[in-house]
């Protein structure tokens, strides 16, 4: 769910995110949506949003309604509005990639964080989560857990690279694949995506 302008008149919208071409009115009519549609509740209508050429599959969204981070036309911090952060993919690029979604004058600009080294993009699905006021990101790519800069321009590898104990799961190596995260009583806890077991 994303409130476009927080306590303003707009009411929130729930945007769905996946593997989308297509979205559907009620009155039967289809709309092109490319891996993000939006419904509103008050015009019982489906949109999109402007998506990158080649975009198509969101592997993960994260919704930060308290974000701070920064406003890419007037250049402003704080006080950006809420943002979507969305991991996608596009036929122009052979990894997936972050990038934020910010209202902006009844539309959305967006910031790109730059490539991360994704990989077996396939098989995994990266995650999101909130901690401490930040914005991580995991997945299968090298330093498995990165971040968002504090200007929230880019991105950057944790500063101290935990080793878990969990058997062969190591953060500072490609191999420790992160399945999901969470943000709870002032940690942020890192499930490895394939535990180490018996067999």
């Amino acid at each position: 769910m994303l409130d476009p302008d927080g306590a303003g008149p707009l009411n929130p919208e729930l945007w769905i995110g996946g593997s989308l071409a297509r979205a559907q009115q009620l009155n039967g009519t289809r709309i092109n949506v490319s891996g993000i549609a939006r419904w509103n509740g008050s015009t019982q209508l489906w949109s999109g949003v402007t998506r990158g050429a080649g975009e198509s599959n969101v592997v993960a969204f994260l919704v930060d309604e308290q974000s701070a981070g920064p406003d890419p036309i007037n250049n402003l911090y704080p006080n950006a509005g809420p943002l979507v952060y969305v991991v996608t993919n596009s036929t122009q690029s052979q990894t997936p990639y972050l990038m934020a979604y910010i209202p902006s004058g009844g539309g959305f600009s967006r910031i790109d964080f730059g490539a991360t080294d994704f990989y077996l993009v396939d098989e995994i699905m990266a995650c999101l989560a909130k901690h401490n006021g930040q914005i991580y990101f995991g997945g299968a790519f090298a330093q498995s857990v990165q971040r968002i800069t504090a200007d929230g321009t880019s991105h950057e590898p944790l500063p101290a690279v935990p080793v878990l104990s969990v058997l062969n799961f190591d953060l500072s190596q490609a191999s420790g694949v992160v399945g999901s995260m969470i943000s709870y009583q002032s940690r942020l806890l890192i499930a490895p995506q394939y535990p180490a077991g018996p067999g």
